[in-house]
């Protein structure tokens, strides 16, 4: 192999690995007994979401083109990006949805058209999305039994469709019908 072949393969490796430090591919047994809590607390998904939030990317979210359900085993894909602001700043009174409990809220809402359910977390510059779910996770700010209620409420919530992850829009974690 010549010096420059070496070279475009050094290359494309670092270029490659690079571009993925941002995604994510994880499973998780919706269907267990734990509702996939267990998952959710792997040390690499843990590992994955603080380094992507030392260089600033803050919210998790599911990856473009790549919903996930929740009635069976399903593969999150996610993806770290960067968001410091927020279209909309609600406070939780203001979302007009079904109230679940006190943390969740869930369609029918008077916003918006896609089925969607709504978490008491609220993102911030520094942690956001998705990121803060897993995060309260793992520092037991939700119980093993909390995140069953919550997985419960989006298995009847959106049953058998498809489910994405973008929080872009609204500061408050939730997740919404993928159509």
């Amino acid at each position: 192999m010549s010096i420059t072949q070496r070279r475009k393969q050094n290359n494309n490796s670092r270029t490659r690995s690079i571009r993925k430090q941002n995604k994510i591919s994880i499973s998780i047994g919706f269907n267990k007994k734990d509702k996939g809590y267990a998952d959710f607390l792997q040390p690499r998904l843990l590992s994955f979401l603080i380094d992507n939030m030392s260089i600033g990317k803050n919210l998790l979210q599911t990856q473009d083109s790549k919903p996930f359900v929740v009635y069976k085993k399903s593969k999150l894909h996610l993806q770290a990006v960067s968001v410091k602001t927020w279209k909309q700043h609600p406070e939780w009174n203001d979302i007009e949805c079904k109230t679940i409990d006190e943390n969740m809220k869930a369609t029918p809402c008077n916003i918006g058209t896609n089925t969607k359910l709504f978490y008491k977390l609220k993102s911030n510059d520094r942690i956001a999305g998705f990121a803060v779910y897993i995060m309260a996770l793992h520092l037991g700010i939700i119980t093993e039994d909390k995140h069953k209620l919550f997985i419960t409420a989006l298995q009847k919530t959106f049953g058998k469709n498809k489910i994405r992850v973008h929080n872009e829009d609204v500061d408050w974690f939730h997740l919404k019908s993928a159509n």
